[in-house]
């Protein structure tokens, strides 16, 4: 997950995204991701979706999930597009963080 996202990242800061919407294939797209990538249970996997919702606005959101599935897609919308740099500080702070929030929460 962290790898994808990293890969990608170089080709957003001097681009952008439309606005867009959080969708359900996003949100499965980050689950499973989630699930393959770092392992976590399908709880912490749910946890890492629902933070990503709450922590990123829509377009960030959707980068995201893009970033993880088609890196190459995700970098072309951003090529046609803006996206900040607090937005891409936004997006390196959720993948930094949530994961292992999300691990420690359901390991309770």
């Amino acid at each position: 997950m962290r790898r994808a996202l990293v890969l990608a990242m170089a080709g957003l800061l001097a681009a952008g995204c439309p606005a867009v919407a959080q969708t359900a294939e996003d949100r499965e797209t980050i689950i499973g991701s989630c699930l393959e990538d770092l392992q976590l249970s399908e709880a912490g996997c749910a946890c890492v979706a629902d933070q990503a919702e709450g922590d990123l606005d829509a377009t960030t959101h959707h980068l995201f999930a893009l970033a993880l599935s088609d890196p190459t897609a995700m970098a072309a919308m951003a090529a046609t597009t803006g996206f900040t740099p607090e937005q891409a500080q936004a997006m390196t702070d959720f993948v930094t963080t949530a994961p292992t929030q999300c691990a420690r929460t359901t390991m309770q």
